[in-house]
């Protein structure tokens, strides 16, 4: 795993893209912020917990499933894959470097859940180390997900569809904003088959707002394993 790879890859598509459009990250933060609202003023203030770790995890999946979009990018039209198929860059190096992008897009947004987090009383030093490891396997796992997709379109316009879609399903259908609790066991267990709602369950045990269910650690940990080996092995890279 070479670490300056994966950092230079990171300033490519994340840091220098965000100096030259800043905006970029209104996009990413609106969808939650903008649900986070709205479930405060249907409930009451009743759920705004809920919105707010909801929040978290809508943020990342939805960030790191636009990468789809830029895998596409990369290999059909301004064929940079290409360019690092020659660098003996592995499918690793480049999904790892396209996580730490993806991180770089979503610190504005980081910074507001950080600060609504403190403020309803969700975090302490343990919740905040809990939330930290459950964002990083969700990244992984949604981040190997949209890179597999992306290189099996043939048109950019197609995967850009496919990934908008894919982030309201994966974020819409998951007891994301509302408790796991709800759910019957076997709804439970099938949706669970997304990252988004093992790391919805676990952040909503861990804020108190919920049962602790540490069971779903396994299961988001298994998810990122498998998605990410699913993703190294079938997915396209470069002409191959």
């Amino acid at each position: 795993m070479r670490i300056n790879f994966i950092l230079a890859l990171a300033k490519f598509d994340g840091y220098s893209w965000l100096r030259r459009a800043p905006a970029t990250t209104i996009g990413y933060t609106s969808m939650p912020l903008a649900l986070l609202f709205l479930i405060y003023v249907l409930s009451g203030g009743r759920l705004v917990e809920y919105a707010v770790a909801g929040g978290l995890v809508a943020l990342m999946s939805t960030t790191a499933i636009m990468v789809a979009g830029s895998t596409a990018v990369f290999r059909i039209q301004l064929r940079i894959q290409d360019l690092l198929v020659a660098t003996n860059a592995t499918k690793v190096e480049y999904m790892f470097g396209m996580a730490v992008a993806n991180l770089i897009f979503c610190v504005p947004g980081l910074i507001i859940y950080a600060v609504l987090g403190l403020y309803f009383g969700l975090f302490t030093p343990v919740t905040v180390l809990i939330t930290a490891i459950v964002l990083l396997l969700l990244t992984v796992a949604v981040i190997s997900i949209a890179v597999y997709v992306g290189s099996i379109f043939k048109s950019i316009s197609s995967v850009w569809t496919t990934a908008s879609m894919l982030g309201v399903i994966l974020t819409m259908i998951p007891p994301t904003y509302y408790p796991y609790t709800l759910l019957p066991k076997p709804i439970l267990y099938i949706v669970a088959l997304s990252p988004v709602t093992p790391a919805s369950v676990i952040l909503q045990g861990y804020y108190g707002l919920a049962p602790v269910n540490n069971y779903m650690f396994l299961v988001l940990f298994a998810e990122a394993v498998i998605y990410l080996s699913l993703a190294r092995k079938y997915s396209r890279w470069g002409d191959n």
